[in-house]
C-alpha cells in the first residue's frame, strides 16, 4: 500500500543518481544469451569509465558461483564485491525474455555497479528490486519502451 501512497512526482535522490537514459536498453527481438549481455554490459560500463576492466571477470565469476536471478523474475548480475568507479544501475528490458538460467527466462536486468562510497544507497536499490518483484509490475516494467516511462512507474517502488 505504501508505494500507492507517495505522491512525489520527481525520482527520488538515489533513483536519480543511479539509474540514467543513457544505461538504459531495450533489447526487443534483439538476441543475447544470458553471457553476450553480461560482456555487453560491462564493456558499456568501462567505456563509460564506471567500473575498471576488471569489473567483468568479476560479474562472471559471481555468476558462476550462483544465478543472480532473483525470485525467478529478474537477474541482477554484479561483481563479486564493490568493485565499481562509481554507482550505476544499467537497466535491459527484454519484452520477449531471455533465458537467463536453463528454462528461466526473465524480462528485466538490473546490472548493478556499486562503489565503496554508495554502499548505503546500495540498500535503497536493493529494496526497489525487491518491490518489483510483483508479476503486474514486472509485464508494466517490461513493456516501457522509453527510460522515461520506465522512471515515472518505477519511482513509486523506490521508496
Amino acid at each position: 500500500m505504501k508505494y500507492f501512497l507517495s505522491t512525489e512526482a520527481t525520482p527520488p535522490k538515489a533513483m536519480a543518481n543511479y539509474f540514467s537514459a543513457e544505461h538504459f536498453f531495450v533489447f526487443d527481438g534483439h538476441s543475447h544469451s544470458k553471457a553476450s549481455l553480461i560482456r555487453y554490459l560491462s564493456g558499456y560500463l568501462l567505456k563509460q569509465g564506471r567500473v575498471d576492466e576488471h569489473y567483468l571477470a568479476s560479474v562472471l565469476e559471481r555468476e558462476s558461483r550462483a544465478s543472480t536471478l532473483l525470485d525467478d523474475k529478474i537477474a541482477i548480475p554484479h561483481p563479486l564485491g564493490l568493485v565499481a568507479l562509481s554507482t550505476m544501475v544499467t537497466v535491459a528490458i527484454f519484452p520477449s525474455g531471455i533465458e537467463w538460467d536453463t528454462g528461466k527466462s526473465v524480462k528485466l536486468v538490473f546490472m548493478l555497479a556499486i562503489s565503496e562510497d554508495a554502499f548505503v544507497d546500495s540498500m535503497l536499490i536493493y529494496d526497489y528490486l525487491t518491490n518489483i518483484l510483483d508479476d503486474d509490475v514486472i509485464d508494466a516494467l517490461s513493456q516501457c519502451t522509453s527510460f522515461e516511462a520506465f522512471m515515472t512507474l518505477s519511482q513509486k517502488y523506490f521508496l
